[in-house]
C-alpha cells in the first residue's frame, strides 16, 4: 500500500489546536506526517517531538537542517508540502523551488493586512507592508494549491489575479459547536447573572480589529436605547487610547474592556448580539462561534460572515457603510429579532465548517495532491 508524505510546515510559538488535531488525523488516515517548525522550541514542537510516528524538527537557523529537509522531501515521492503562515509559506516556497514538491498553501491570514499596513502613518510601517505585500502576491501566484478559508481570501484572491486550483476548505471550528447542548461554562468570568442587557465584541485590541467603531456606533446607540451595555472581550496594543476614547466619551459606565477570556460560552450565551468591526480577516472562528450559539451577528464585510451572507442566513447582516446612523438601525433590526423569536437554526447549514469535516476535506486534498506529484 502505497503511503503519502504531508510535510506541514509553520511557525510554532503558540500551540494551534486545529493544527494539532489535524496532524493527528492525517495520521490516522494513513499518511506519514512530517511537521516542521520555524521556532526552536516552539509549543507545537513539543507537542509532537516525543511521538513515536509523527516526525517533528526545527529548522530554525540551521541551514544543515535546511539541506536535510530538503533531501528527504527528494527522496520521498508522493509528498505534498502545506504551509501556514507568512513566514512559514516563504520557507515553503524556498523547498518547492529545491524539490519540486507539489505546494499547498493555507490562506488563513488576515486577507488584507499587508495592504492596511500600507495605509499607515509611519512611513517604515508602510514600507513593510509594500514589502510584505509584493512577497505575498508572488507565493500565492506560484503556489501550487491554495486552501481559501473564507470568501474574503478567495475574493482577494481573485482581486490579484489567482483563479486557478483554489481549495475552498473553511478554518472550521471544533465539533463541539455542532451538539446540543454545548456544557462548557466559562472560567474566569460569568456574566449569566448581568442585570443589564449587553452587545458583545471580540477580537484584539489591534488597529484592524476597528474596535473604535464599535464604541462610536453604541454611543449612538444607547441615545435610543439607554439600558444596553457593551462588552469587548480581548487584549493587545490599543487597550490604553480605546480606554481614553471611552473615557472622553463619558461611556466608562457602560463600555467594558474585560480583557482576554479563556471560554467564551457564557458570555456569548447572555448576550443580545454579537458585534464585528474588522477592516479584515482571514477566518475569522469567533464569528462562527457565536453563530453556532444561536446568536444574531452584525459584521463589516470580513471572514466567514460573507459566507453566512451568501448562504442567506438571517440572522447575519453585513454593514458595509461605516456611516453610525446606519450601522444603529442594523442592531436594532438584529436585536428586535431576537426579541421576536425569529430564530433560524444554523447547525445544519454550518456543518461543512464542523473540525471533522473539514479535516476529511483536507485529507482528499492531499490524496490527489501527492497523487499528481
Amino acid at each position: 500500500m502505497k503511503v503519502s508524505n504531508v510535510w506541514i510546515i509553520t511557525e510554532s510559538n503558540y500551540l494551534h489546536t486545529w493544527l494539532c488535531e489535524l496532524v493527528k488525523y492525517l495520521e490516522r488516515e494513513g499518511f506519514r506526517v512530517f511537521l516542521v517548525t520555524l521556532q526552536k522550541q516552539g509549543a507545537i514542537h513539543k507537542e509532537f517531538i516525543d511521538s513515536s510516528s509523527i516526525f517533528a524538527w526545527s529548522v530554525y537557523n540551521d541551514f544543515l537542517q535546511i539541506l536535510k529537509f530538503a533531501r528527504l522531501v527528494i527522496q520521498n515521492r508522493d509528498t505534498a508540502l502545506f504551509a501556514l503562515g507568512h513566514r512559514s509559506i516563504c520557507f515553503a516556497m524556498f523547498m518547492k523551488v529545491l524539490t519540486k514538491a507539489s505546494l499547498t498553501i493555507c490562506f488563513v491570514q488576515q486577507a488584507r493586512y499587508f495592504e492596511l499596513m500600507k495605509l499607515s502613518k509611519s512611513k517604515n510601517t508602510r514600507l513593510r507592508g509594500t514589502f510584505h505585500e509584493a512577497i505575498s502576491r508572488f507565493y500565492l501566484q506560484k503556489s501550487d494549491y491554495i486552501q481559501s478559508v473564507s470568501l474574503e481570501t478567495t475574493e482577494k484572491l481573485h482581486y490579484i489575479g489567482r483563479r486557478r486550483n483554489i481549495i475552498e476548505i473553511p478554518l472550521g471550528v471544533s465539533d463541539s459547536f455542532f451538539l446540543d447542548p454545548i456544557a462548557n461554562r466559562v472560567d474566569n468570568v460569568d456574566f449569566s447573572k448581568a442585570v443589564f442587557p449587553y452587545i458583545l465584541s471580540i477580537g484584539r485590541l489591534a488597529p484592524e480589529k476597528n474596535h473604535q467603531h464599535t464604541i462610536l456606533v453604541f454611543n449612538d446607540f444607547i441615545k435610543t436605547n439607554p439600558t444596553y451595555h457593551l462588552i469587548i472581550a480581548g487584549d493587545g496594543s490599543q487597550k490604553v487610547a480605546l480606554q481614553n476614547l471611552i473615557d472622553k466619551m463619558g461611556l466608562a459606565s457602560r463600555v467594558h474592556l474585560i480583557g482576554f477570556v479563556t471560554n467564551l460560552f457564557d458570555l456569548i450565551d447572555n448576550s443580545s448580539l454579537f458585534v464585528h468591526s474588522s477592516y479584515t480577516e482571514g477566518y475569522a472562528s469567533v464569528q462562527m462561534e457565536v453563530r453556532l450559539r444561536n446568536k444574531p451577528i452584525v459584521s463589516t464585510p470580513t471572514g466567514v460572515a460573507l459566507d453566512m451572507e451568501r448562504l442567506q442566513d438571517p440572522l447575519v447582516k453585513i454593514v458595509r457603510s461605516l456611516d453610525t446612523t446606519e450601522s444603529v438601525n442594523v442592531w436594532v433590526e438584529m436585536i428586535a429579532q431576537k426579541a421576536s423569536g425569529n430564530w433560524s437554526k444554523p447547525r445544519y447549514i454550518y456543518l461543512d465548517h464542523s473540525s471533522s469535516r473539514v479535516f476529511m476535506a483536507l485529507s482528499s486534498h492531499f490524496k490527489r495532491a501527492t497523487t499528481n506529484t
